[in-house]
């Protein structure tokens, strides 16, 4: 053989991978079971419902962890399922527990007052929202713990 030809593969470790040195643009590793590496990161390519997907996988994952993942994200798309669709959901979840605070209500709540008319507008807004960011937005930061100034 003169050399030419696709390379040898590698023998993808944790060693190995943590080795890579970022380059100057965006460069993929392909591992074997589906795993993508990028910017140290892992992510699963497979065809869910005929269309191609991509999950992205935690930051911090481990090669033994990523692999457990690919294989159960092609299992699940295997199966008819869409396992970005799961991460999707849990996402939107969060958002909106994130919503759904007393603080987002509470600052809705000022944020609409403030953008009515100036003879409809409540002339104590800026008072409220300096009594709720220095009395009650701290006890809402600790659920299930409240506490209260000394004096």
């Amino acid at each position: 053989m003169t050399g030419e030809g696709s390379p040898k593969p590698k023998k993808w470790t944790d060693f190995t991978i943590k080795a890579l040195r970022p380059s100057a643009g965006r460069t993929e590793h392909r591992v074997p079971d589906d795993v993508v590496v990028g910017r140290k990161s892992f992510a699963v390519r497979f065809r869910a419902n005929g269309k191609p997907k991509k999950l992205t996988l935690p930051p911090g994952t481990t090669l033994a962890e990523a692999r457990s993942k690919a294989a159960t994200a092609v299992f699940m798309a295997q199966r008819g399922e869409d396992p970005t669709a799961a991460k999707r959901m849990a996402k939107e979840a969060q958002r909106a527990a994130a919503a759904n605070t007393f603080k987002a209500v509470a600052e809705a709540y000022l944020e609409r007052e403030g953008k009515k008319r100036e003879d409809e507008r409540l002339r104590s807004l800026a008072w409220r929202r300096q009594l709720l960011e220095r009395l009650v937005y701290p006890i809402s930061q600790h659920p299930g713990r409240i506490c209260f100034p000394r004096r």
